[in-house]
């Protein structure tokens, strides 16, 4: 149902067989992930929390925040957000890329307009890097984790945005 937020709760915690994840791979199209390591040492997408940057339900146009409770092994992990207008045929649109500051538990986050389309969806991804950024929504890697969290959006018919609501990639450091 249509709200004001949407959190995973524990449903994420760990990767693959690697912690408790139930339902792994937790993708809405199959993104494999990374099956080697061991929990809570190695990287993980433990949690997603979306909120609305206001007190009123998430709706088309307005502002949301996705915040992302990751695992992270060291400063050659990268955190990838995406987001898709329509969650039964995404379409990734990356938001946001952001290097961890350290290994262990943080809390990253990216925002956006939510574009038109009243079922939509967030992906967060967590890779480890050696070289150049890999901007696919899909990246395949023994250490890799990619989950998805599907929202209901309030409709909003004066709200002529588009299917990608003009989101501007941003690449930071959590230093």
């Amino acid at each position: 149902s249509v709200g004001s937020s949407c959190d995973s709760k524990s449903l994420l915690d760990g990767r693959h067989n690697i912690g408790p994840e139930p339902n792994q791979p937790n993708t809405l199209d199959n993104c494999s992930d990374g099956k080697k390591g061991s929990y809570h040492s190695d990287e993980s997408v433990d949690a997603i929390f979306i909120s609305s940057d206001s007190s009123e339900d998430m709706m088309e146009g307005s502002t949301v925040t996705v915040n992302a409770g990751v695992w992270c092994y060291s400063k050659k992990d990268f955190i990838y957000f995406f987001h898709a207008a329509d969650a039964s045929n995404p379409d990734w649109k990356l938001m946001k890329r952001v290097q961890c500051g350290s290994g262990g538990s943080q809390s990253l986050y990216a925002s956006y307009k939510l574009p038109k389309g009243t079922h939509q969806a967030v992906r967060v991804s967590i890779r480890y890097e050696l070289g150049d950024p890999n901007y696919d929504p899909c990246v395949s890697g023994n250490y890799n984790d990619t989950d998805d969290v599907a929202i209901q959006v309030k409709e909003d018919l004066s709200f002529q945005g588009t299917s990608d609501a003009g989101v501007k990639v941003v690449e930071e450091s959590s230093n």
